[in-house]
């Protein structure tokens, strides 16, 4: 691991050959308290269904997500996507609303182990992240091997630790170690982790593909009060029409087709159900 890379990835015009960028203090102090204490109250209250989308759904232990993030959170979530974009515009002249368009947004919370180093295997598909809480080293940086999106030999998915020795990648990886309300933009054919989350990590992420690639994604419901001027003037970017039927395995679509409801549960929803009560059974 070089310490200097985390120099680099911070420098814009360098995003073409690390594939990562980070921007400090993306978010302002308002915005940023706002979106973490709605996102900790539906985490905290689980299957309170009140509002429309805050529920927090889970495939898997310690791993939770805002079923529907664009309606419960009581923030415009499509605007920060805007913002986003533009600030891409400075890393590449072809992010714009009409090459790219916006295919998912997500807002995790976890203390899982560490993830193991892959790759995507996608062309022309950013990721974007904004820490609301952790990020740091134990609490679930993102982790990158800068340059490899370029790289030009194949992995089908996992890397192993073969290839890792052979191509010397391990002077590669930077550790996205800042503070929350930073915002992370990589290439995800480049090779990824996170560090093991100790504590909890909440994270935001934004996924932005080249238009008609259609490599999966999910449809993004948006309510009345968010189809504001600026996004009006922006709806190339928001074009995305949700997935094939056999790629509903994303996000929103994803949690909103498979979950299950409560007049007709399936096993997915009783297992997370059973992981809700046995969490909060740890503090009766």
């Amino acid at each position: 691991m070089n310490e200097n890379l985390n120099k680099e990835i911070e420098n814009k015009n360098n995003f073409s050959n690390t594939g990562i960028f980070v921007k400090k203090n993306f978010l302002n102090e308002n915005k940023f308290k706002k979106l973490l204490n709605e996102s900790e109250n539906i985490f905290n209250n689980k299957i309170d269904n009140s509002t429309l989308g805050a529920q927090a759904t889970t495939f898997k232990p310690n791993f939770f997500s805002i079923t529907c993030p664009t309606l419960s959170i009581n923030l415009n979530l499509f605007e920060i996507a805007i913002d986003i974009l533009d600030e891409m515009k400075n890393l590449d002249i072809k992010f714009t609303k009409d090459n790219f368009e916006l295919t998912n947004i997500d807002i995790l919370k976890d203390t899982t182990k560490e993830l193991f180093w892959h790759t995507d295997n996608t062309k022309d598909f950013y990721r974007a992240f904004i820490y609301l809480k952790g990020g740091k080293k134990d609490s679930g940086a993102f982790k990158c091997m800068v340059g490899t999106h370029m790289r030009d030999y194949e992995v089908n998915h996992k890397l192993s630790s073969e290839i890792i020795k052979r191509k010397n990648l391990e002077s590669k990886i930077v550790v996205c170690d800042y503070e929350p309300g930073s915002l992370i933009v990589a290439d995800i054919n480049a090779f990824h982790s996170n560090s093991i989350k100790k504590n909890d990590r909440i994270i935001m992420i934004f996924d932005y593909q080249r238009k008609d690639i259609n490599i999966g994604g999910s449809f993004l419901p948006i309510k009345t009060t968010d189809i504001t001027n600026k996004v009006i003037n922006n709806l190339n970017l928001f074009s995305f029409k949700g997935s094939n039927e056999n790629k509903r395995h994303h996000g929103i679509e994803k949690r909103l087709n498979n979950i299950g409801n409560t007049t007709k549960p399936n096993a997915i929803l009783l297992r997370s159900v059973a992981r809700y009560f046995k969490e909060k059974i740890k503090f009766w």
